[in-house]
């Protein structure tokens, strides 16, 4: 049974945070939730606690109610990556920029995890090991390094969330989009990786060539209808940079747009954020935040407002969204 429930703050009164139970994990919008450094089935915060009781959560998560998952954890269960072992990052790319594309490789940006297979094991992004089941490792090659996506489809990323607490439901997979190898350009390392794929069996994600200005626009066309996340663009001759953003490395999500009516204002320090009710269906209410430099005045519950999204969640919330336009 999924239910979500809101708890106003004990220190700010015009703050409310959402509690729910979600596909079998409980979850709150706090910040201390969210930054705890612990699996989000094994998290709990003083809002849990008010709901569901001391003793049920002392016994559902009890290093998370004991305040142990406050800091970076010292145990051999993380790796600490160095310099050159952390992962590549990505510049946001815009079809307005008219940059000449022609012979890069693109390919779909997965709505899911980065985790990396690495001396044997499979790593999140902030270096925890990972218990992934037999059906995954057996495939995957000792003795390289590759990155990957933890995905289990469109709009199930809760199902993701729970691989990444070692709840590994049969949907999900890892996908190897790279080959670590700093010293080869990207069309190298993906040859190389299609060769070992067809070896092991493992999941990779396909790459496609840009070969037309029309074609691609068609591509583009495509992905904004659809839930798909975006695409990933990459040079052929770009390299592994760890840790740093190449422009030879691009990633590209498609901009909806929509209109919702404001429900609460909510004073930030930088800015404003804004609580929406999205028009027509039955969509649940979501936050969205300033775009730009605005006049904060003009917004007041009860007034019809655009704006702009990336993608849905599972519940279908827009997802990043920005006020963009004020209607009067």
């Amino acid at each position: 049974m999924n239910w979500s429930q809101k708890v106003t703050s004990n220190t700010n009164p015009s703050v409310q945070y959402t509690v729910k139970l979600n596909d079998e994990v409980f979850s709150c919008t706090c910040h201390a939730w969210r930054k705890q450094y612990s699996p989000i089935t094994a998290r709990t915060c003083k809002h849990l606690i008010q709901l569901l009781g001391e003793t049920h959560e002392k016994n559902r998560a009890l290093e998370s109610f004991s305040g142990l998952t406050r800091f970076p954890p010292e145990s051999k269960g993380y790796r600490k990556w160095q310099a050159e072992e952390k992962p590549m990052l990505f510049h946001m790319w815009s079809p307005k920029s008219n940059e000449n594309l022609s012979a890069w490789f693109y390919a779909i940006k997965m709505d899911g995890a980065f985790a990396r297979w690495q001396d044997g094991k499979l790593h999140t992004k902030s270096g925890r090991v990972l218990q992934a089941p037999d059906r995954i490792t057996c495939q995957l090659p000792r003795g390289v390094t590759l990155d990957g996506e933890i995905y289990a489809g469109v709009g199930q990323r809760q199902k993701v969330r729970k691989a990444l607490s070692d709840q590994w439901s049969p949907s999900v997979k890892f996908v190897v989009f790279d080959w670590v190898a700093v010293q080869k350009p990207f069309e190298a390392r993906y040859r190389r990786l299609e060769a070992l794929h067809q070896q092991c069996g493992f999941d990779m994600i396909r790459q496609h060539r840009v070969t037309s200005e029309v074609e691609f626009q068609q591509v583009l066309n495509d992905l904004s209808d659809t839930r798909e996340e975006g695409l990933v663009l990459r040079h052929p001759l770009s390299f592994y940079k760890a840790g740093q953003r190449s422009r030879d490395t691009l990633k590209w999500k498609p901009q909806r747009t929509g209109r919702g009516v404001i429900e609460h204002v909510t004073p930030k320090k930088k800015g404003v954020r804004v609580t929406l009710k999205e028009c027509g269906g039955e969509r649940a209410t979501f936050t969205a935040y300033i775009a730009g430099k605005k006049d904060h005045e003009n917004l007041k519950p009860g007034k019809n407002v655009d704006f702009t999204y990336h993608g849905r969640d599972e519940q279908g919330k827009p997802e990043s969204a920005k006020i963009k336009l004020f209607n009067t």
